[in-house]
């Protein structure tokens, strides 16, 4: 159902562009989230390139929905670039950029990735979530970096983040295969 519908939403925007109907960004993001859904994350990021030819600027929505769908794919150098983009733009960094980020970093155990995300969340003043921390335990524990891992997890209490099961799982499972 799910793939279904990110095909009928590019569908219609497909349609309205050769009908040479006016677009506008929240056309775009629109379908871009709906390809998030359904793993369409080529079309997603396909669809910032054709914003970007059709001269509507990309906002902080366009590209959370690009990265977000590309979050379980393996572009992740791509989303990367992406999210550099967005920091160079000068746009907005919410949390859905940040989960979508540490999404990519868990999928590829890059806890280096997931430690300088941190960083740059705090710099950005985003306030920590427990996906986030849970995401970035989880790319440490894959890449059986205990140490970080420890840290993470400690670094939690001082952000009031509050661990659930998963975490504790991760932090442990980094533990024991590390140490």
């Amino acid at each position: 159902e799910k793939s279904r519908k990110w095909k009928t939403a590019f569908q219609l925007l497909s349609a309205t562009l050769q009908d040479m109907l006016e677009l506008d960004a929240v056309s775009f993001n629109a379908t871009s989230s709906a390809c998030h859904m359904g793993g369409g994350w080529v079309r997603s990021l396909l669809l910032l390139r054709v914003m970007s030819r059709s001269k509507l600027e990309a906002n902080s929505i366009s590209f959370n929905a690009a990265i977000s769908a590309s979050e379980t794919s393996e572009a992740w150098k791509r989303v990367v670039l992406l999210y550099g983009r967005m920091a160079q733009s000068n746009l907005e960094m919410d949390n859905v950029t940040f989960n979508a980020m540490f999404g990519i970093c868990d999928h590829g155990s890059r806890w280096r990735r997931a430690s300088q995300l941190l960083g740059a969340m705090a710099w950005r003043e985003v306030e920590s979530t427990t996906i986030t921390s849970g995401a970035a335990i989880s790319a440490c524990e894959k890449a059986s970096n205990w140490t970080s891992c420890v840290c993470l997890f400690n670094t939690m209490a001082h952000r009031k983040v509050e661990p659930n099961r998963i975490i504790f799982s991760a932090a442990s499972g980094a533990c024991q295969n590390g140490g």
